[in-house]
């Protein structure tokens, strides 16, 4: 459409750059006109998701805590992409990342994100805004109003392993990226599911 956005030449977004399933961000990045357009009932789950996350940093900001770098730009430069991302919050010198989540996603922000149930990469975009291991996520429980906060101390993880991995497959115009989900077996029963 006129208004849609135009993706410069190899850019990806930090909110992409974790995300476990690749082809979905090379779609993105070669192909952005062919995905789904977005169900109206889906940007109301967004905007609300939206709402929650800017009233949690006004309570944060109102409690007496210094509130500063809302969605300031960020960019860096690697193998010859740029990677960018807008920084949610800096508070009392942290970044912090605001997120809304349901109570099972909000569990996971609870126990702290690791390998095995950081679905969606928020630790990759976080390193995008900084390495700083005070860095973490402010998040709240979108059912229950609950909230927590989940610093990511884990020196171990690296932005450089996640981009080594990924820029050689967006590298690749013509050719998506192998499928990362297939089907597994459900059970005894022999019948066969898809991957979350």
């Amino acid at each position: 459409t006129a208004n849609a956005r135009v993706r410069p030449p190899k850019t990806i977004y930090a909110s992409e750059i974790g995300k476990p399933c690749v082809r979905y961000v090379w779609y993105g990045v070669h192909q952005p006109t062919c995905g789904e357009k977005l169900f109206p009932s889906a940007k109301i789950k967004f905007l609300y998701g939206d709402l929650l996350e800017e009233l949690l940093l006004f309570l944060v900001d109102a409690s007496g805590h210094n509130v500063t770098g809302q969605q300031e730009s960020v960019e860096l430069q690697y193998k010859g992409w740029t990677v960018r991302g807008r920084i949610d919050a800096i508070v009392d010198g942290t970044v912090v990342d605001v997120k809304s989540a349901s109570g099972y996603g909000f569990n996971k922000f609870k126990e702290g994100l690791s390998d095995g149930n950081d679905a969606f990469g928020y630790r990759a975009q976080l390193r995008v805004y900084t390495d700083s291991p005070e860095s973490g996520f402010l998040v709240i429980n979108k059912e229950n109003g609950h909230l927590t906060y989940s610093k990511v101390d884990d020196n171990t993880f690296k932005l450089e392993d996640v981009l080594d991995k990924l820029i050689p497959l967006l590298d690749d115009s013509t050719t998506p990226p192998p499928r990362h989900f297939t089907d597994q077996e459900d059970g005894k029963s022999g019948n066969r599911k898809l991957c979350m």
